[in-house]
């Protein structure tokens, strides 16, 4: 990677844990001029979401950011969420990137979950207060369900 000459990189690295202690890594580039401000164009985070119609039901995703937008093929997370018992449960997950442009996201949660889930996440910078929503279809049905982001931390601690 090559940068204009009053401007050089570091290198630094990122580990985090995501579902079932899949260990992911982001190599993230450190930018500094000579002014000496470092602006980092990649980061990874924490992204915390609200189901809008019950707040106790929750949405928690680990990803890499590229100037505050979304820019990974995969993202590792849970939903915790009533099950059909009425019980609230933790369902581990991965979500694979499904149009190429890190705004839909397909979700697989394992332990013979046979619906369809699809997360859309908008074309700007992530930010509190912003919607996501999610696509169920599970036997033949297509529910929908908004989520609102509470908090995106940065997990590199800058």
């Amino acid at each position: 990677m090559s940068y204009p000459p009053d401007v050089f990189s570091d290198q630094r690295h990122a580990y985090f844990f995501g579902c079932a202690g899949t260990v992911m890594s982001a190599n993230l580039a450190v930018r500094q001029t000579k002014a000496g401000k470092a602006a980092m164009t990649k980061t990874a985070v924490k992204v915390d979401l609200v189901y809008i119609d019950n707040e106790e039901e929750t949405f928690r995703i680990h990803a890499i950011l590229e100037d505050g937008c979304l820019c990974c093929s995969e993202m590792y997370g849970h939903v915790k969420e009533r099950a059909e018992d009425g019980v609230l449960k933790i369902y581990p997950g991965i979500l694979t990137d499904q149009d190429g442009d890190n705004l839909v996201y397909l979700a697989e949660w394992g332990y013979g979950d046979t619906s369809h889930t699809r997360f859309h996440f908008l074309k700007r910078p992530l930010k509190v207060g912003q919607e996501v929503t999610r696509v169920d279809v599970h036997r033949g049905v297509e529910t929908e369900y908004r989520y609102r982001i509470i908090s995106v931390t940065n997990l590199l601690g800058a």
